[in-house]
């Protein structure tokens, strides 16, 4: 973050945070996640997945993979909604999330292909 930015928001905390931000969705971020999204399903959600980031393909290092649900809802936690995505990545679909949903729901039909064939 350049100098600039960072001394704007010393000056004007809370300035993109909450409702102002402009991914806000209504704060569906502290909804809580269904008691099946444990981390035994995470477990088996990655290892489908091959250790693989599912959008830029890099293998797991150090931090666990992020286990991303498909449609946003945090109650849905059906594994043909659950994709692996490294930390960077999964902090890229926090916007757009038509874009990133469409993506997903395509990636996730080849997996699934894969493990019929």
């Amino acid at each position: 973050m350049s100098e600039i930015k960072k001394e704007y928001y010393k000056n004007n905390p809370g300035v993109n945070a909450g409702e102002n931000g402009g991914n806000w969705q209504g704060g569906i971020s502290f909804e809580p996640y269904s008691p099946e999204f444990n981390s035994l399903l995470r477990r088996k959600i990655r290892k489908r997945d091959n250790y693989t980031c599912q959008l830029c393909e890099s293998k797991k290092t150090k931090r666990a993979l992020s286990i991303h649900h498909i449609d946003y809802d945090k109650q849905n936690s059906h594994p043909t909604n659950l994709i692996s995505l490294c930390i960077n990545c999964h902090m890229k679909t926090n916007g757009n999330r038509k874009k990133w949903t469409a993506l997903f729901k395509k990636k996730i039909k080849v997996i699934y292909k894969k493990i019929a064939a």
